[in-house]
């Protein structure tokens, strides 16, 4: 976990103690892809919540950066990494 906040902190910029990461883990019986998912598949499923999202080429850099943090901590392909970026 702690590799994940300090990755991702990186990615967002902030000052330390600013990014959080909490980690649910979800029974692969609670989710599902349409056709059906290969047994070797292991999504993982991010949702950050920022005050502002950055548009264009920046909001796509700064997903890109945060897949690729995710996916080398986990150590996982970064096609399994599904981010869902909101604001608040």
């Amino acid at each position: 976990m702690q590799s994940l906040a300090n990755g991702a902190v990186k990615v967002f910029d902030e000052p330390q103690g600013m990014v959080w990461v909490k980690l649910r883990i979800i029974p692969s019986t609670q989710y599902a892809a349409n056709g059906g998912k290969p047994e070797d598949v292991q999504p993982v499923f991010v949702t950050v919540l920022k005050a502002q999202i950055p548009k264009g080429g920046a909001l796509e850099d700064e997903i890109a950066r945060l897949t690729r943090v995710i996916a080398r901590v986990l150590n996982l392909p970064e096609a399994n990494i599904h981010i869902l970026l909101s604001s608040g």
